[in-house]
C-alpha cells in the first residue's frame, strides 16, 4: 500500500512541514483553532 502511493506521504511529510512553521508563526492562532 505504501509503494502504492509514495506521493501522500510526501504531501503528508510537506504538509507537516508547512505546519510546524505556522505553529512557530502563528502560535495563537494554532491555538485559537484546538479550541
Amino acid at each position: 500500500i505504501e509503494s502504492e502511493r509514495p506521493s501522500v506521504q510526501a504531501q503528508a511529510r510537506e504538509l507537516w512541514l508547512r505546519t510546524e512553521n505556522l505553529w512557530t508563526l502563528f502560535p495563537d492562532f494554532i491555538a485559537a483553532l484546538r479550541r
